[in-house]
């Protein structure tokens, strides 16, 4: 079985408010956001194919760059869409030919760890479908439909619910059915697989694996690599 991975790393950023030109650009640590997802994957041994899914032309000649530090890897650019579910089928459109599973993940979640990656991926093999995800610890309420103060706050049951994380995995066939549709409104990768009837296993990440999103997530990320939390 070979797999590739596509690398979503077009995100407009715009929650980091100006801080940093490029969120997957930015520092953290000794290397770039988006390197770090590139070491723990190509640190697998596991994946073919790297496909990069960029914002823009510039975007892509900057992640050109930063790859030469790496040992040669099969690296395809494109360019992504408006929404996260366009970006991913143009990341599809260019797997392998070889490729018969395909994880995808956040180029802003820089501290996911190869060890998680290969369980993930062994599961991928085994049941089709997998995404890494959290117990939800927090308590969670739920507001009427337009609601926003003052309302009648709705409990859910935090022991069933989970927190979605990324890398997804699947086998090819699966993701490219469930993405085959493009009026299908997606927001998650693992939606699209279980819109077809598969069931989707829930691979649960002991480790940090935040997504870059807010200027304040780099801080916290610096902290946690520099923790023996995330100690390999």
């Amino acid at each position: 079985m070979s797999s590739d991975v596509i690398l979503l790393a077009g995100g407009s950023g715009t929650r980091m408010r100006g801080v940093v030109d490029d969120k997957v650009l930015a520092e953290l640590g000794r290397l770039p956001v988006l390197l770090h997802s590139v070491h723990a994957f190509a640190a697998t041994k596991a994946f073919g194919r790297f496909i990069f899914v960029c914002r823009d032309d510039e975007q892509a000649s900057a992640i050109r760059t930063l790859l030469e530090r790496f040992e040669p890897l099969d690296a395809v650019f494109v360019q992504g869409g408006s929404e996260r579910a366009d970006s991913v089928r143009a990341g599809l459109a260019v797997l392998s030919d070889a490729a018969t599973h395909v994880a995808i993940h956040d180029g802003a979640r820089p501290l996911i760890k190869s060890r998680v990656i290969l369980a993930a991926l062994n599961v991928a093999k085994s049941d089709g479908a997998v995404v890494v995800g959290r117990r939800v610890t927090d308590t969670i309420k739920r507001v009427p439909a337009g609601g926003t103060t003052q309302v009648l706050l709705e409990d859910l049951d935090r022991s069933r619910l989970w927190a979605m994380e990324t890398p997804q995995i699947f086998e090819r066939r699966l993701v490219e059915e469930g993405y085959a549709d493009p009026a299908v409104l997606l927001t998650d990768d693992a939606a699209a697989v279980a819109r077809l009837g598969h069931s989707v296993t829930i691979f649960e990440n002991e480790y940090p694996n935040p997504k870059i999103t807010r200027p304040e997530d780099l801080a916290w990320a610096a902290h946690l690599l520099d923790s023996a939390e995330i100690d390999e």
